[in-house]
């Protein structure tokens, strides 16, 4: 008897696939789901095909792209309009405080490569990681797929001490500059960074 693992079923194009077998199948529903937008998903394709509908792998797989695109492009601009210049997105159910925040990308080899935006990830000790990314949008579908779908401004304040966080970004411009911390906060610092200091 051979301990060989069965080879995994694989979809072919024109298989067809039943309404109430493709809603059971993780791997037809997980990014709607990461959306919150699988009931609407079912409800378009009752009204569009019927509740009993059997329908292709591929023709699905154009439904839920189609309104997988839809919906990201939808949550993309509001989050646009929401706060256009780093929205702060968290994970809910995270037992862990762990967040993303979008951003401009800062450096310029990254922005002669096209990726225009940043995505960088902070838990409670600060930033862990960032990916970056070429246009807003993907950035939101990143965040997204990895489970942070709540937008919540000022949750990078409440998630580190960024008055300590702060100073220490001056610190590094000061060094930065060539020059001691006291030099650059006496001749190039602004008034908030200053003030960070108590001067």
């Amino acid at each position: 008897m051979s301990n060989a693992k069965k080879p995994r079923h694989k979809r072919l194009v024109d298989e067809l696939i039943t309404f109430a077998e493709w809603q059971t199948e993780r791997t037809f529903t997980y990014r709607l789901k990461r959306l919150n937008c699988l009931d609407d998903f079912i409800g378009m394709i009752a009204r569009k095909h019927g509740e009993n509908c059997d329908l292709s792998f591929e023709d699905w797989h154009v439904e839920e792209e189609a309104f997988f695109d839809e919906k990201l492009s939808k949550i993309a601009n509001e989050l646009w309009d929401a706060d256009s210049n780093c929205p702060e997105l968290i994970d809910p159910i995270s037992k862990t405080k762990q967040m993303v925040v979008i951003l401009p990308e800062p450096y310029l080899d990254q922005r002669e490569k096209g990726n225009l935006y940043r995505l960088s990830y902070y838990s409670q000790s600060g930033a862990s990681y960032h990916d970056v990314f070429k246009t807003f949008k993907d950035a939101v579908k990143s965040a997204l797929m990895g489970g942070y779908n709540m937008l919540v401004a000022g949750s990078l304040d409440e998630l580190v001490d960024t008055n300590d966080w702060n100073k220490g970004l001056v610190v590094t411009k000061a060094v930065q500059s060539g020059i001691w911390l006291r030099e650059y906060l006496e001749t190039i610092a602004t008034p908030d960074e200053r003030a960070l200091f108590n001067i």
